[in-house]
């Protein structure tokens, strides 16, 4: 009998940050069932290798800007994937009220 293979199931894609700054690390960690290997693309970008460590993303933004973080997690034999997605911005955020700093 051929052992049958496990389509991955990506069940959470996400940021270790609610707000994602200019110049301030953050990681996007990829939680999947199934998987043996990890792709990340920022943009339709690929990353660098040495800024993924297996399921983790560790990027710094430089610009500001709005962004899509995209994660393909791929089965044993790397035909079946998952795929996920984060968007966000980055910058740009509503003036803030100068009578009022803290706001």
């Amino acid at each position: 009998t051929t052992p049958t293979t496990k389509n991955p199931a990506i069940s959470k894609f996400a940021a270790d940050k609610e707000t994602i700054k200019k110049d301030e690390e953050v990681k996007f960690t990829c939680t999947a069932t199934d998987a043996k290997s990890y792709e990340f693309k920022i943009n339709d970008k690929a990353v660098a290798a040495e800024e993924v460590s297996k399921n983790v993303l560790t990027h710094t933004f430089t610009e500001d800007g709005d962004y899509v973080v995209e994660v393909t997690a791929k089965g044993e034999t790397g035909t079946t994937a998952a795929t996920k997605k984060v968007e966000f911005k980055i910058g740009a955020q509503e003036p803030k009220d100068p009578e009022n700093p803290e706001e």
